[in-house]
């Protein structure tokens, strides 16, 4: 499957403290500066780490400082351009277990329409045909395994890894604070969310562990989590750009921080992917 998207330039910006986006028009990628060594969640499309990377020296950052690379999940847009960036930057990778044959390529097996493994190995079908099944190009070396629980901690940042299965088998998402005003805020970073992984034709070789149960489950507790932030994979679960452009309208406030009546920031996302996830399960029980 092709994946078209806007590849036109999009500014890096200052989100809160010290986080920053860093992402393209498509893909939303996080860099948390720290003078322990920072901190880069995703890489987006193959071919656009050295925009990337660009995009956090403009910031004025050392890109050779980042000591962390986390994968949110294993698909191509998430995954693309690790490789490149470990290489260039030397960071550790890392990502879940269950998705890591998909990132080094290697053991790939389907999985059931409703999430169970099968054990079919499919390794030599996918290699094949790398584009088609949302692979890379290159393989990723992965250096640490995520866990639910698990602490990656650089200087004052400190992010807690959800193990958040349902979009893969291995999406992940990393809560985390924040100083904002003397105050500390609740953050949120939801690795995988999009309903895009139950569509007929990822389904049909479902290599990444889509699980409509998981998926419905994850989303109801991130409902329930007190969170004043919410970040997301792609720009527009969050309308991160649209809240930059206020932030730069008006300084004295940020848009980022949201509101119980906010109708265009991440929990409204949430509440929407939960529609949808609601509505697939219907169409794939028939119940």
């Amino acid at each position: 499957m092709s994946l078209m998207y806007d590849k036109s330039r999009q500014e890096p910006f200052n989100i809160i403290d010290n986080v920053y986006y860093v992402g393209t028009r498509f893909v939303s990628c996080h860099f948390f500066a720290s003078d322990e060594g920072h901190i880069l969640i995703d890489t987006a499309m193959p071919g656009d780490g050295p925009t990337i990377l660009g995009y956090i020296e403009e910031l004025g950052f050392n890109t050779k400082d980042i000591a962390h690379l986390l994968i949110t999940h294993a698909h191509i847009d998430h995954t693309g351009s690790a490789a490149y960036i470990a290489q260039q930057t030397g960071a550790a990778v890392y990502i879940a277990q269950e998705d890591a044959p998909i990132a080094i390529q290697e053991q790939i097996t389907t999985w059931d329409r409703f999430g169970k493994n099968t054990g079919t190995d499919v390794t030599a079908e996918v290699l094949a045909d790398k584009e088609k099944f949302w692979l890379p190009p290159d393989p990723v070396k992965i250096d640490h395994i995520l866990k639910h629980g698990d602490t990656i901690k650089s200087g004052t940042t400190q992010l807690e890894v959800l193990h958040t299965p349902g979009h893969s088998a291995g999406s992940c998402s990393f809560a985390f604070e924040v100083k904002h005003q003397g105050k500390t805020l609740n953050a949120l970073l939801p690795g995988g969310i999009g309903a895009n992984a139950f569509m007929d034709e990822v389904l049909e070789y479902n290599i990444f562990g889509a699980n409509i149960y998981d998926y419905i489950t994850c989303l109801k507790t991130m409902q329930k989590m007190d969170v004043d932030i919410w970040l997301g994979a792609h720009p527009f679960f969050n309308n991160s750009f649209e809240k930059f452009e206020k932030a730069r309208q008006n300084k004295d406030t940020n848009p980022f921080i949201e509101t119980p009546s906010d109708t265009q920031g991440g929990k409204a996302f949430l509440n929407q992917w939960l529609k949808e996830a609601e509505e697939v399960l219907l169409k794939m029980t028939g119940d």
